[in-house]
């Protein structure tokens, strides 16, 4: 009898871990499926993550053709506004040049000088130019050359820079080359002008004039 109830109770707990077996068989099963189901996700991911990489890596290289065209655009806008600017600078520069002799034909027939030639712009090439030169006659007879800078506003050291280059020997020179020598008198012209231009051209010895007043520092005579 102690047999047989050990036998039935061998074969109660072979049933249970069959049962148990069976459970765990199931939860493997699931596992299995879940884990079947995890790697699916997963591979959807990468699919997902290796179109995204293409479409950053695409965006990319539309960045970097944007930057270039943008750059080329700029270096294209930048150069275009250079040369608007010198054009502008050159149509000014005309303009007050025009102005200045229109004045000076007027100033120097009051003043009761006689124009012996017109009034030129004489080009020194690498030592710049004079925007205005005539030679006149006083009315005692005495043979003078004028000498004329023009700016659209004057500052104290364009008088101070004109007034330098005039003193150069290799300025000199070039006069001389041109017939230019002798007595001259020197003015600076502004369409406007600033503080501190009177003292500037006292000091140089240059004649000042602004457009719409006239002279307001006479110049002394200069040796050329």
């Amino acid at each position: 009898e102690q047999l047989t109830a050990r036998v039935d109770d061998l074969a109660a707990q072979v049933q249970q871990l069959a049962v148990r077996m069976d459970q765990l068989t199931a939860r493997v099963d699931d596992l299995t499926v879940r884990l079947e189901q995890l790697t699916a996700r997963v591979d959807d991911l990468t699919v997902r993550l290796d179109r995204l990489t293409a479409r950053v890596d695409d965006l990319t290289v539309q960045v970097q053709q944007l930057t270039q065209t943008l750059h080329t655009f700029m270096e294209t806008t930048d150069r275009r506004f250079r040369r608007l600017e010198a054009l502008i600078a050159d149509v000014r520069g005309s303009t007050t040049e025009d102005r200045m002799r229109t004045f000076f034909y007027q100033f120097l027939a009051d003043r009761g000088f006689q124009r012996l030639t017109p009034i030129r712009t004489l080009h020194l090439n690498a030592l710049g130019e004079i925007d205005g030169v005539v030679q006149v006659e006083t009315p005692d007879g005495e043979r003078l050359w004028v000498l004329i800078e023009a700016k659209v506003k004057l500052y104290p050291k364009d008088i101070q820079q004109f007034a330098r280059r005039l003193r150069r020997s290799s300025v000199r020179e070039k006069l001389h080359r041109f017939g230019i020598h002798g007595k001259a008198l020197v003015w600076v012209f502004g369409l406007g002008l600033t503080m501190g231009v009177e003292e500037a051209a006292e000091k140089e010895a240059v004649g000042l004039v602004e457009a719409h007043i006239g002279e307001i520092v006479a110049p002394q005579v200069w040796d050329i």
